[in-house]
């Protein structure tokens, strides 16, 4: 990933990946639609490249990506799913109205994972200012010795300051998480129902309520 790694290879390596018998294609996040499609043209036949973000997944299959690997498509498969169905029916209007509404989605849900981690990882992270790391201890922690782990006081007043934003964000990325997973529950349940009258299959007993 360039924007992680801060190395972007250039298509001269995917095209010479591709002479490789063992590597049959790449995926490329780079969000370059004009380098994947140098790939796709230079490339050995047959060599398949995908685009790695939804954010460029249209423009990719317009220069020859045949798909991509994203992290939208965990909490949106249907939408994900429907602008590649789009592309190939030639319908580039709708695949395009798809895109706007990915992208918005996906914006607060890198955003919340960010701060996921920093809540997971920040409070049990121990501040030094270098030196060979500690002999870990052999007794267990006791409720009774408190860990002495404290954030240094920018992160304290960094975290204070943005602590109503994060926490109105993260109740908005999950009721949005939340629909989508009704939508999802709703869309499999009318599936299911559909092929059963289609097969002349039995409905299901109903589940038994525990008191």
């Amino acid at each position: 990933m360039p924007a992680k790694a801060g190395v972007d290879m250039a298509a001269d390596g995917g095209i010479k990946l591709s002479q490789h018998r063992n590597i049959l294609g790449l995926k490329d996040s780079g969000g370059n639609p004009a380098k994947i499609g140098e790939v796709v043209r230079q490339a050995k036949a047959g060599f398949q490249v995908l685009a790695g973000s939804a954010g460029f997944l249209y423009p990719a299959l317009c220069t020859g990506a045949v798909g991509g690997v994203l992290a939208l498509a965990s909490i949106a498969p249907q939408q994900s799913c429907n602008i590649l169905s789009f592309f190939k029916q030639s319908k580039h209007d709708e695949a395009r109205e798809l895109l706007p509404r990915g992208g918005e989605t996906m914006i607060p849900i890198r955003v919340l994972l960010m701060i996921l981690a920093l809540v997971i990882a920040l409070p049990t992270a121990t501040w030094a200012q270098g030196g060979p790391p500690p002999v870990p201890s052999s007794a267990p922690p006791s409720k009774d010795r408190p860990m002495k782990r404290e954030l240094p006081p920018e992160a304290k007043a960094l975290l204070e300051k943005h602590q109503g934003e994060m926490r109105a964000l993260r109740e908005k990325c999950m009721e949005e998480m939340k629909a989508l997973r009704q939508k999802h529950r709703e869309e499999r349940h009318s599936l299911m129902q559909k092929l059963r009258q289609e097969r002349g299959l039995p409905r299901p007993a109903p589940e038994k309520k525990t008191p």
